[in-house]
């Protein structure tokens, strides 16, 4: 499965009454995540229910070949509906993301606007601090840092910076220049010998992905430094 980051801005009570209880904080995540303290174990429940829709929502969008490709590999049938060969922890992951795309995006600001870096967050992080791991100061912090909260989200437990974090990494990123200081430090043959996610890299193609990744979240963070707002992140 791959690993992919998510970043959602809340308030600052959000964020006090998540540490009040910490199993809350996956609801940030799921599916309805307009009502961010709702029992962690209905969003679940309700996004099981809804994965055929979800699913059938996603492949009709695709080109006809490329439907009924993807139908057979996930073990549907051709009502769209899983089958006995289906995977159900893959469909229900395919659904995540799809009810992810129809909810209304709240605006760069608002409560529960977030951004997805997909599978760049790694190698962004790289870029940004030269390591694997997460590293001192706001450039090792702004992807892969943050004070852990609550259970396993799949990838370890979610994290989260407090508004004053939040404020002092959306100033780093927004350093004068830092795009093209990114783009000058990008190297594939040894982001790929270091290993960095998702392991291979392309020198033209996958240099403007991170490039691209890097603006979203600088833009994110900048929006939630505007707001007064916390930031919840978690690698999926």
């Amino acid at each position: 499965m791959s690993m992919m980051a998510r970043f959602v801005a809340i308030s600052a009570d959000q964020l006090a009454a998540i540490k009040d209880a910490p199993e809350r904080v996956g609801s940030v995540f799921a599916l309805d995540a307009g009502r961010p303290f709702e029992d962690p174990a209905h969003v679940r429940e309700r996004l099981r229910f809804q994965t055929p829709r979800l699913v059938a929502d996603m492949l009709r969008r695709l080109p006809p070949e490329v439907r009924e490709h993807t139908r057979r590999q996930l073990g549907l049938n051709e009502e769209l509906r899983p089958g006995p060969g289906s995977n159900s922890a893959l469909l229900l992951q395919l659904a995540q993301h799809e009810a992810a795309r129809q909810r209304a995006v709240p605006p760069p600001g608002a409560d529960g606007h977030s951004v997805s870096l997909e599978k760049a967050w790694h190698g962004l992080h790289y870029l940004l601090c030269g390591a694997l791991e997460p590293a001192p100061g706001p450039f090792g912090q702004a992807v892969f840092g943050g004070t852990q909260i609550g259970k396993d989200q799949g990838y370890g437990p979610a994290r989260y910076f407090q508004p004053a974090q939040v404020a002092e990494i959306a100033a780093a990123l927004g350093t004068p220049g830092l795009a093209k200081t990114l783009r000058a430090r990008f190297d594939a043959a040894a982001m790929t010998r270091l290993g960095v996610y998702p392991g291979t890299w392309d020198a033209a193609e996958d240099r403007d992905w991170l490039i691209t990744a890097f603006r979203e979240l600088r833009d994110f963070y900048i929006a939630a430094r505007k707001a007064g707002q916390a930031v919840v992140t978690v690698i999926e």
